[in-house]
C-alpha cells in the first residue's frame, strides 16, 4: 500500500502496527505545522497558559481540518480490519471538527470552556473518541479475508 492509499483512500484494511505508525506520523506532521502557524497567529506564551484563546482555538481547528481527511482513511481502515464500516469513526471525527468550529465561531463572549454544555458534550465526545481509538490500536482485526479484503497483519 502507497502512501497516498494509504492517507487518502477508503478502501481496504490496514493492522494495528500501520495504524499507530500512521497516526503517529500525522501527529508530527500536525505539531511542526503547528509550531509553523504559531507566528503566523500571533501566539504567544501567554496564549498557551490557562483557557484556550480564540487564536489557538482557530489554529487547532484549521490543524485539524487538514488532517481531517487522513485521520479518515486510517481509521476507515482499521474499520474494516476489525469488520466494521468505517461510516461511524468519521462521524466522530467529523463531530470534533464541528466542535472545534464552534468553540472558535461560536459566538461565545470571550472563552468557550465558560460554556458548561459545551464543555460537558466536550468532554463526553473526547471520552468516546478515545475509547474507539484506543480500540482501533489494541484489538486485533479479523483473521484471514473478510469483506473489506484481505488481512494485512503480516503483510508489512
Amino acid at each position: 500500500m502507497t502512501m497516498s492509499q494509504l492517507f487518502w483512500e477508503f478502501d481496504g484494511r490496514i493492522s494495528r502496527k500501520i495504524f499507530i505508525l500512521g497516526s503517529l506520523f500525522l501527529l508530527f506532521l500536525g505539531g511542526a505545522i503547528s509550531l509553523w502557524l504559531i507566528p503566523a497567529f500571533g501566539l504567544t506564551i501567554d496564549d498557551f497558559k490557562g483557557a484556550p484563546t480564540l487564536k489557538l482555538l482557530s489554529l487547532s481547528m484549521i490543524v485539524n481540518a487538514l488532517f481531517f481527511w487522513p485521520t479518515i482513511a486510517l481509521g476507515y481502515k482499521r474499520m474494516h480490519d476489525l469488520g466494521y464500516s468505517g461510516k461511524f469513526y468519521g462521524f466522530l471525527n467529523l463531530a470534533i471538527l464541528m466542535l472545534y468550529f464552534f468553540a472558535a465561531f461560536g459566538g461565545f463572549s470571550n472563552n468557550p470552556i465558560d460554556n458548561k454544555s459545551f464543555v460537558g458534550f466536550s468532554n463526553i465526545l473526547n471520552l468516546v473518541f478515545t475509547i474507539v481509538f484506543l480500540a482501533l490500536v489494541f484489538v486485533r482485526g479479523t483473521k484471514g479475508p473478510n469483506s473489506y479484503g484481505a488481512d494485512m497483519t503480516d503483510a508489512y
